[in-house]
């Protein structure tokens, strides 16, 4: 596959909003992500500095989809992009009283997708985090039941009632995953050494829900309270760092 893919992605949390990749069965480009009616059900939205709850009074995925993050570059196929805390302490302290520093790189490859996120601990405290990412795939509800996988132990699309209990369940992750919808196929790979992610979480909407043609696959650092258990912690004056591939077959 020799066509270049394009991103495009929004300074405002950090979003990255579209991903065109060049089908060759279609001659065309296609869109991979999910547009949503809102931003917030757009693209990849970036979960920091946790997924979920944290177990603390930190707000459900974390702050960062909230705020503006400053654009360091940004061109037809890469994104980067920058969060101070020093630029929102005000807003943020009585969540999460650290002082750091949240970069992403997104660089779109031909048919590959590079996620890396830099957290840098500004502080003179430990600092707990448990960062995910969002990813919004594009699917017609009525094709979800088709998809199969490889390495997300335990999940099955026929084992669930599309229409009325989509999944909202996690799954453990090892270092890669092969997810087939009809006419392609999506591989997220943790290229972090060693490996951040534990889990992916598989997630959709009913028909009825104002967005429902998508499917999230979310790779996820920690789960459910992590923030509070402290199970991933960035000493100070350390950076703490994932690196994600994405990749898409026709």
């Amino acid at each position: 596959m020799n066509h270049p893919s394009f991103i495009k992605a929004s300074s405002f949390g950090g979003y990255i909003t579209s991903w065109s990749v060049f089908d060759p069965l279609k001659k065309k480009y296609v869109e991979i992500f999910y547009q949503g009616r809102s931003l917030q059900r757009t693209g990849i939205p970036v979960l920091f500095p946790c997924w979920s709850t944290s177990g603390t009074t930190l707000r459900r995925h974390g702050f960062g989809r909230d705020f503006d993050w400053k654009t360091v570059k940004k061109t037809e196929s890469s994104a980067t992009f920058l969060l101070d805390s020093r630029k929102i302490m005000n807003e943020i302290q009585q969540e999460f009283p650290y002082d750091f520093r949240v970069r992403i790189v997104v660089t779109a490859k031909k048919n590959n997708l590079f996620y890396s996120m830099k957290v840098d601990n500004k502080g003179t405290d430990d600092m707990p985090i448990s960062p995910a990412i969002h990813p919004y795939f594009y699917i017609k509800h009525e094709d979800k039941k088709f998809i199969k996988t490889i390495g997300i132990k335990g999940f099955s699309a026929h084992n669930f009632n599309w229409d009325n209990a989509p999944p909202d369940n996690d799954y453990s992750f090892r270092k890669k995953a092969e997810i087939f919808f009809p006419g392609r196929k999506i591989v997220i790979e943790d290229l972090t050494k060693p490996s951040v992610i534990s889990y992916m979480v598989v997630w959709s909407q009913t028909k009825e829900m104002p967005d429902s043609d998508f499917i999230c696959f979310e790779p996820l650092t920690a789960l459910v309270g992590a923030i509070a258990e402290k199970k991933i912690l960035v000493r100070p004056k350390e950076t703490w760092e994932m690196k994600l591939k994405i990749t898409t077959y026709f």
